[in-house]
Order: C-alpha cells, then sequence, then structure tokens
C-alpha cells in the first residue's frame, strides 16, 4: 500500500453516507502487510474546549499476544495522533477507548516501541469516535489518522479485513463529510528501498556486454524495495 490508499471511496465500499475516507485498496478491497499509512489534516486551531468528533468504522487483524514479545498484546491496528510542529505526533486517547494498549505493527514492524496503543479487531460497523482537545485550546495543530499492519496478516488472508475508515470530521467551525479531500494529506511512512535497476558491463552476459541488474552497491538488495522496469510499448507479431 501506499498514500494513495487513503481515499475517499463511495457507498460501494462501505461508506457512511455519500463519501468516506478509506485506508484500503480497491483492488483487494483492504490492505496488505507492512503498511504504515497516514492522513494528516491541515493545522487548525483548536477552539476553546474543542471537541474532536468522527465517525469510525474498523476492521482489521484480530488482537492477539505471542509468547515471544509478551510485551505486545495487538497486531495490524489504528489510532488517532496529534501533532503542534508537524514533526512531533503523539497518540491521543478518546471514545472509544483503544482495546490493544500495544500494536506490534507499530511497534516492532514499524520501530515506534511498545505500548503505541490502538484499535484492533472489528468495530462492528460505524461508530461515534470522540476526542476531548482542549488541552490544547488556543493552539494550531495537525490530526492524524495512522493504520499499520504487521507481515504475518492481512486482508488476502480474509476478505472482511476492510482496514479502516473516517467519515464527518468535525472540531470547532471545521467539518469534513468526505465530499472535499482538501486540507487533508495523505502519505506513506514506510521507507523507500530505492529504485536500483540500472545497466552495467559484464563478462557473462546472455548477448553483448551490457545487462540490466537491480542490485545495490553489496551486490544484493535493499529493504521495502518496490521496483520495477518497464519496456517501451511493443507490437506482438
Amino acid at each position: 500500500l501506499t498514500d494513495a490508499e487513503w481515499h475517499l471511496t463511495n457507498d460501494d465500499y462501505y461508506a457512511y453516507q455519500g463519501y468516506s475516507w478509506w485506508m484500503g485498496d480497491p483492488d483487494i478491497g483492504g490492505y496488505l502487510d507492512h503498511v504504515y499509512v497516514v492522513l494528516d489534516k491541515e493545522p487548525i486551531l483548536v477552539p476553546e474546549n474543542g471537541i474532536l468528533t468522527f465517525k469510525l468504522n474498523y476492521n482489521c487483524e484480530p488482537p492477539g499476544t505471542d509468547s515471544s514479545t509478551p510485551e505486545y498484546n495487538g497486531w495490524d491496528g489504528c489510532n488517532v495522533r496529534i501533532s503542534t510542529d508537524g514533526e512531533n505526533w503523539n497518540v491521543i486517547n478518546g471514545l472509544p477507548a483503544y482495546n490493544v494498549s500495544s500494536l506490534y505493527s507499530f511497534g516492532i514492524e514499524h520501530g515506534e516501541g511498545a505500548n503505541i496503543a490502538g484499535w484492533a479487531g472489528s468495530s462492528d460497523g460505524w461508530i461515534d469516535a470522540e476526542f476531548d482537545l482542549s488541552a490544547f485550546s488556543g493552539q494550531n495543530v495537525q490530526i492524524r489518522f495512522a493504520f499499520a499492519s504487521d507481515p504475518a496478516y492481512d486482508t488476502t488472508d480474509d476478505a472482511t479485513l476492510f482496514g479502516m475508515m473516517v467519515d464527518n470530521i468535525s472540531l470547532g467551525d471545521f467539518t469534513n463529510d468526505g465530499s472535499a479531500d482538501d486540507s487533508f494529506t495523505a502519505s506513506s511512512l514506510v521507507p523507500v528501498g530505492g529504485d536500483l535497476w540500472h545497466v552495467i558491463e559484464t563478462n557473462d552476459a546472455s548477448s553483448g556486454t551490457k545487462v540490466a541488474i537491480c542490485q545495490n552497491d553489496n551486490g544484493t538488495y535493499n529493504i521495502n524495495m518496490l521496483d520495477y522496469i518497464v519496456s517501451p510499448t511493443i507490437t506482438l507479431p
């Protein structure tokens, strides 16, 4: 999944009313392993006693534990975060309360460490979410909806796991019902492995002296790669 997986979708994909924000790939109806995708609101002034409200719907890998990582009690999951500088993000608590206190996907798979709380399993449909932001009254903040998965279980294993959806996002005078995507930015936080395709000269080419190779300077490849080499248009005989 890439940043494009956070997008507006209509009723064909479980939307609340009209269009909703969905963290999912329409081609598979959900998400794949090893993703960390976020939807960020542009800076917004929190009014006095500001309350963030939105509609929430999620279905991802059910919570669980493993004896090798006892400090984690959930796998794939999602949460809500806040930032006052656009660089440092903190998970915030609200209602409904997170049902997992330490998600493996954020903690191990994406390196944030233990005790990153979030929602996992299923919300069993659309529910109301509410976060008290009165502690940030008078400050410009950014709100982030975050989703992460580990390398073991995803929508290809269970077609009902559609990921995370939000709608009717409201804070003070601001509201977004999915009818427009302005003021929101979607991105992937998984580091890109780099495009390694290049041409080299070699003595063992099948013909001539040059080959196209996908390899780094150490003769191997990088993590988090998604590299392609594409031919020009070819007319088949």
